[in-house]
């Protein structure tokens, strides 16, 4: 291979640094961006449960009655005459933290969410289980449930029920979205069953179909099998792991089959 002269490799070289020039500044433009959405969202969030808060306090200290704030919430939607769905959902959540059972907690429950959510992020080992985290997306999705469950009479106390009751409401745990997901599992395993006619294919179809076709409670006793291990929820601040109830996590299920079969073909 011809070695090109040095002036020619630096004409290159030149070249392929104005390129990187040109791609770091729009990335970094990219990256300011990023940053102002995730602010802007965090602070939207924040004005969010300030807002639920006051009128919570407000709700408390003038005895709202609640036929009283359905009727204020529809007005003022009306008067607003606007589609914005997020105003929709925000005027759904303001009549759930005004409600005669929730409103005198709201304040309260905003600092415990707070406290528990940011203890989940706030360990040294990055591996520890984070049920919180894990059950909601969002630290503001389960202060709403958390208000939800007050307007039902279950107030939270302490940062170790909330983990619990994540960890009880763990989405993986849903046999109806487990066995969704088999289901659409199992039909991703026929079109690769009748594209490859491998036996290792065919027999994990064959299998996950059985289950499948045994029903939601056939599929339910499927996941109970699979736990061979127990480990124990992980503890709030303050709270001794024993203090917990063991909740069971499975080692290894049917969930694992398709991408077992997966790399059995790429090998």
């Amino acid at each position: 291979m011809a070695t090109l002269p040095n002036t020619t490799i630096q004409t290159i070289a030149s070249k392929i640094t104005e390129a990187f020039n040109q791609i770091s500044g729009v990335d970094a433009n990219r990256s300011d961006a990023r940053k102002l959405l995730e602010d802007a969202a965090q602070t939207s969030t924040n004005t969010r449960e300030d807002v639920l808060v006051s009128l919570a306090n407000l709700a408390t200290s003038e005895k709202w009655e609640a036929d009283d704030i359905g009727e204020a919430v529809e007005r003022a939607l009306k008067a607003r005459n606007s589609q914005d769905n997020s105003i929709k959902t925000f005027a759904a959540e303001i009549k759930r933290a005004c409600h005669r059972t929730a409103r005198k907690h709201v304040g309260a429950l905003r600092e415990l969410a707070t406290k528990v959510w940011d203890a989940e992020n706030g360990g040294e080992d990055g591996n520890l289980p984070k049920p919180c985290r894990k059950a909601f997306a969002r630290k503001y999705h389960m202060l709403g449930r958390m208000i939800t469950e007050a307007c039902d009479g279950k107030v939270f106390e302490d940062a170790h029920s909330v983990v619990q009751w994540a960890v009880d409401n763990d989405p993986g745990k849903d046999p109806k979205k487990a066995f969704k997901r088999a289901t659409a599992m199992r039909d991703q395993l026929r079109a690769l069953a009748d594209e490859f006619a491998v036996d290792g294919v065919i027999a994990a179809y064959e299998e996950l179909n059985d289950v499948v076709s045994g029903g939601l409670h056939a599929f339910t006793k499927s996941l109970t099998n699979t736990n061979d291990t127990a480990k124990s929820a992980p503890a709030a601040p303050g709270v001794s792991p024993d203090t917990v109830e063991d909740s069971e996590e499975p080692t290894k299920g049917v969930s694992d089959l398709l991408d077992e079969v997966v790399g059995d073909l790429a090998r």
